[in-house]
């Protein structure tokens, strides 16, 4: 239950209090997660740590195997002799010139520090991981002298600092107290003053109980608890960046409240979150959850580069889940390996290859609007049984209906027109890049081939050479603009033809340009040119069925951009395609309804 996590917390506490009690008990132990490792990472790290680059006399202090290495007879630390550990002279030497930290550093090591150490060497000199990476230990009950006072366990660690510092309980509360700081912990509002009267007049040993009881029901609860969770997962009501439209991401908010109030298991309550959109028994409220990666910015500024804010809002979920999982700021990893955790940044790529996938858009006009795609409809109850009536009196009206004969007449005409001249099936664009040029000109990119040209693997689907859809492109005919100075581009799609046939493809490109139809190189041109849609007339043999087209685009400063459009030929949409050549006897359900949706989204765009 997530109020085990909390428990677990406490458990963590209780670990590191009996540490201390266990530390106090023997004062002349030293631990070297406690006493040295603080003492290293301050003084030594930065020359004989996880930075390669500023690392001196390849010695790392913060790895066991580096410390106690052999070095040609000239161990840095030896366990139980110090008279054989290099660290021990150096740290101890009077000589300017072998003393550690060196004078130049402007840091020194106190005579206590020193001491540590060396008292840390003669104890043998056990090495332990890094306190935040030792899994807690049940603790044990540590002696104390006034045993009624104590109440649960946690109390007698509580008393047992006490008694050793000479002091003793606090008074207990007043009831007017006792129930205003409960209910603050719990709610994050005072009580009124009927449950104060209610609490004071109770005299029951029940009394505490049944307020604890009434709180952790109250939905005050969750909204509170709620907050941390909510401000560590980064949610806000507003986009972010220079124009920071708001969004409505409040759905999300309230599946957490809920979620802290309905005791949610704590593994439920991170997987959902995580993915509750691949459960096989995905729901509704379990791909709401998923929210929680949409927490990150999102960019609206006209200019911006959208594979950019793809990458950045990959990382911000990388970081997030660094912050709110693993208690650590793995976002250091992102430029170089950590400093201080153990995360080089190759691993900090690996992990963002998981949160890498999702189908969100680097930038996204239709933020401005509160939605973010892909976005989810959130109805109310209320408004979920509206729609519901809706649905059933237009599902009804669906079944009654009967096309008319202007509308019928029309859609026969159309289907008559595609039959005589049959249309092009196309897909949509696959585009591959930016790949930067080695040298600042046009040529540099489009002499270089950055794949198997011109072969086109889609099986791939992560890293630089996977193939990205690209749905958002233009029409045929319209212009595609492409970012990022001196770089090279590829965009692939299908063409599906009805026939062998030969047709005309207008291609203009404002930059270098190559065209291969079906592997055969058509068009190869270094220099500029013009990006309208006569620039480039090719004349272009199909073969019946599919087509591969294989564009490659090198700019040589600003922007780059092309247009592709067959002339004298319409072209639609594969699936399409296929339900015009299928029999009108064999055409199944799907392809009738793809034919008449088609139909209605040309009607719409002539209206």
């Amino acid at each position: 239950m997530i109020t085990n996590a909390i428990k677990l917390t406490l458990l963590l506490v209780l670990a590191f209090i009996d540490s201390g009690v266990t530390a106090l008990a023997d004062e002349n132990q030293v631990s070297f997660s406690r006493d040295v490792r603080p003492v290293l990472s301050d003084r030594c790290y930065r020359c004989h740590g996880p930075d390669q680059v500023a690392r001196q006399a390849d010695l790392r202090l913060d790895r066991e195997a580096s410390a106690f290495a052999d070095r040609d007879g000239m161990p840095a630390i030896v366990a139980g002799n110090i008279g054989a550990s290099s660290l021990v002279k150096r740290i101890t030497s009077d000589d300017a010139d072998e003393v550690m930290p060196p004078p130049d550093s402007g840091m020194t090591l106190s005579s206590e520090e020193i001491a540590l150490i060396t008292r840390w060497i003669e104890q043998g000199a056990k090495w332990e991981k890094h306190w935040a990476y030792i899994a807690p230990q049940t603790s044990r009950l540590p002696e104390v002298r006034n045993s009624e006072w104590e109440q649960n366990p946690i109390d007698r660690f509580v008393l047992a600092r006490l008694e050793k510092a000479g002091l003793g309980p606090a008074p207990a509360a007043d009831r007017r107290t006792l129930i205003r700081r409960v209910s603050l912990d719990l709610t994050g509002l005072p009580p009124t003053p009927a449950e104060i009267i209610e609490f004071v007049a109770d005299e029951s040993s029940q009394a505490y109980d049944r307020v604890v009881d009434r709180l952790l029901d109250s939905t005050r609860f969750g909204e509170h608890m709620s907050l941390p969770w909510l401000e560590a997962s980064r949610y806000a009501d507003t986009s972010g960046y220079q124009e920071d439209y708001g969004r409505f991401m409040y759905p999300w908010r309230t599946w957490v409240i809920n979620a802290l109030n309905n005791n949610m298991p704590f593994d439920q309550f991170v997987i959902e979150q995580m993915a509750g959109d691949l459960l096989p028994d995905a729901t509704h409220e379990t791909i709401l959850a998923t929210a929680f990666n949409r927490n990150h910015r999102i960019n609206q500024e006209l200019g911006a580069i959208p594979e950019e804010y793809l990458v950045e809002y990959a990382i911000d979920r990388l970081e997030t889940m660094g912050t709110v999982f693993l208690g650590t700021t793995i976002g250091c990893a992102r430029c170089h390996d950590h400093k201080y955790d153990p995360f080089t940044q190759k691993e900090f790529y690996e992990l963002y290859a998981f949160l890498n996938n999702n189908d969100d858009e680097g930038l996204d006009q239709t933020s401005r609007f509160g939605f973010c795609k892909p976005f989810i409809e959130h109805p109310t109850p209320e408004q979920q049984a509206e729609l519901d009536v809706l649905q059933h009196s237009l599902d009804s009206l669906k079944g009654a209906k009967s096309t008319s004969d202007q509308e019928f007449v029309a859609y026969q005409n159309w289907l008559d027109q595609w039959n005589q001249q049959p249309p092009l099936g196309v897909s949509p664009w696959f585009s591959l890049g930016p790949f930067e040029h080695e040298q600042a000109t046009r040529v540099t990119g489009f002499d270089h081939a950055y794949i198997d040209e011109p072969m086109v693997d889609q099986s791939i689907k992560s890293g630089e050479l996977a193939w990205r859809k690209q749905v958002k492109w233009g029409q045929d005919g319209q212009a595609i603009v492409l970012g990022g100075e001196f770089t090279t581009y590829y965009a692939f799609r299908e063409l599906y033809s009805a026939k062998s046939e030969e047709i005309t493809i207008g291609l203009g490109a404002s930059d270098a340009v190559k065209v291969w139809i079906n592997g055969e190189l058509l068009l190869s041109r270094r220099e500029e040119g013009s990006n309208t849609p006569k620039a480039e007339p090719m004349k272009v043999r199909l073969r019946e069925g599919r087509n591969e087209v294989l564009i490659k685009l090198s700019n040589g400063g600003f922007f780059q951009s092309f247009i592709f459009a067959p002339r004298q030929r319409k072209t639609v949409p594969i699936d399409v395609f296929h339900a015009i050549r299928a029999p009108l006897d064999q055409r199944t359900v799907d392809q009738q309804e793809q034919l008449h949706a088609h139909f209605h989204t040309l009607q719409i765009a002539k209206a």
